[in-house]
């Protein structure tokens, strides 16, 4: 099994930088915002190819599952979403959270939590574990998730596939 760990903010919408964006690239809904098509596109291609399941970590989460997967499916996201981070407080890193949901679902993932690998941290924002730096692929706000960040993705799952368990 194979996980996306997925922010959206600068990972699916991108952070405008001028007024003459390619507007037919933006998807939007009125109570959720907005995604970049392009890199939904991406991301899509990303989850299929390495057979990655997504957990949503971003502040975008929603209450239950049935609504996570509503809001991703709206913009257009095929993947398998398995689940969301806990929320943990105002002023819990993204990097606790995600360590809360390994150890919340280590008999779903048949191991302990420390010794799952098969993993990937998207996110535009840098507040991961020490532990966690190697799955942690930060992305540029203003790029998002592009072809060179879904290259590093997959290098990085095919890199912790050959660590060998403790």
């Amino acid at each position: 099994m194979r996980i996306v760990f997925l922010d959206i903010d600068g990972v699916l919408n991108k952070k405008e930088l001028d007024s003459k964006s390619d507007k037919s690239d933006i998807i939007r809904h009125n109570e959720y915002g907005r995604m970049n098509r392009s890199l939904v596109e991406q991301l899509n291609e990303f989850t299929s190819e390495n057979d990655a399941s997504i957990v949503i970590s971003s502040k975008w989460r929603c209450e239950t599952l049935e609504e996570n997967k509503a809001m991703l499916s709206f913009f257009g996201i095929t993947g398998d979403v398995i689940g969301c981070t806990p929320k943990l407080g105002n002023y819990s890193v993204r990097g606790n959270e995600i360590r809360a949901w390994l150890l919340d679902n280590e008999s779903f993932l048949g191991c302990c939590h420390q010794n799952f690998k098969q993993y990937v941290i998207l996110d535009d924002e840098s507040d991961m574990l020490l532990d966690q730096q190697h799955h942690f692929i930060h992305l540029d706000p203003c790029v998002g998730f592009s072809d060179v960040a879904s290259y590093k993705a997959t290098r990085r799952l095919q890199m912790l596939s050959n660590i060998p368990e403790r």
